[in-house]
C-alpha cells in the first residue's frame, strides 16, 4: 500500500494482496519468487516471439510460477 506521503510499504499478511513481486515471497529454501517468475516469463515470451512455445513450455512457466505442479490434461488434447 500507499501512504499520503507517498511512501511504499511492502505488506504479506490476510489484510493486503499479496503480490508477486514481494520480497516476503519466498520459496521453502528462502530464494526470493519474483526473479523465478520474471525469468519464467521470459524465457517464454521469446519461445511465443519464435513461435517455438509448446503447450509444455506454458504447463512448466504456470508451475515454475506458481512454484507447485498442476495437472492440465483438459489442455492437453
Amino acid at each position: 500500500p500507499f501512504y499520503e506521503n507517498g511512501t511504499y510499504v511492502d505488506e504479506w499478511d490476510q489484510d493486503y494482496v499479496r503480490l508477486p513481486c514481494s520480497q516476503s515471497y519466498i520459496t521453502k529454501n528462502g530464494t526470493q519468487r519474483w526473479p523465478i517468475i520474471q525469468g519464467s516469463l521470459t524465457k517464454l515470451q521469446h519461445l511465443s516471439e519464435t513461435q517455438m512455445a509448446a503447450m509444455e513450455d506454458i504447463k512448466e512457466t504456470i508451475e515454475e510460477c506458481a512454484g507447485r505442479k498442476y495437472e492440465f490434461n483438459c489442455l492437453e488434447r
